[in-house]
């Protein structure tokens, strides 16, 4: 598998889910225990994962509330570096529909492909579930 393609539909407002996946403060609740973005083409995106690893990479395009692309540095410590990772964000009826692809080098090896792309299933449905309970959402109780 050299692409990992990971669709979610969220019952969240576009702008909360946004920020929440690539904001500085967002990126801890549902990626690691640490995070900077520099939110701009040519911007950094660092985080560190509930493994300890530190992952740095260069944001190639930036679409605010829409589209965001990093290319992983290829020192980064986690096994996909040098991949690309492309996060887009829409609005669908009163959900945000999110589509993660994930793809590059590194992840021609199912080694690599296979655990990442279950770990991008757990990510995203822990996302959802904490933003679909959070006050801001028109789902929370």
């Amino acid at each position: 598998m050299s692409t990992i393609r990971r669709p979610i539909q969220i019952a969240a407002p576009t702008r909360l889910v946004w920020n929440t996946l690539l904001s500085t403060e967002g990126i801890t609740r549902w990626l690691g225990s640490a995070g900077r973005v520099d939110p701009r083409e040519g911007g950094r995106f660092t985080c560190t994962l509930a493994s300890g690893d530190e992952v740095t990479g260069i944001i190639n395009a930036w679409r605010p509330t829409a589209k965001a692309e990093v290319l992983f540095d290829k020192r980064s410590a986690a096994p996909w570096g040098g991949t690309t990772l492309t996060i887009s964000v829409a609005r669908d009826a009163n959900q945000s529909a999110v589509h993660v692809l994930h793809g590059g080098g590194a992840l021609d090896d199912d080694a690599v492909s296979a655990p990442l792309d279950a770990l991008w299933k757990t990510l995203l449905t822990a996302l959802r579930d904490a933003l679909e309970t959070s006050p801001a959402s028109p789902t929370a109780r």
